[in-house]
């Protein structure tokens, strides 16, 4: 009886870990989605702005308000 308790919780242990690492894929996989979503929106807003003369003031408030509208980090 004690080798399958222990067997058993072995078994939970490595289940586990497997979801942990599962878990960390999927927040790795996110965070790599959001850097993405961020670049692509740095080279719109640097794209916007070579056309449209603003303060630095005024492109910073920009990128900021493109960062806020992309959602939150899953991370």
């Amino acid at each position: 009886m004690g080798r399958s308790r222990t067997a058993s919780r072995h078994w939970e242990n490595d289940r586990a870990v497997s979801e942990l690492v599962l878990q960390r894929s999927r927040v790795s996989a996110a965070r790599r989605a959001r850097e993405r979503r961020l670049d692509q929106a740095a080279a719109a807003v640097a794209d916007a702005l070579r056309h449209v003369p603003l303060t630095d003031a005024e492109a910073r408030a920009a990128a900021d308000a493109v960062v806020r509208n992309l959602g939150p980090d899953d991370g």
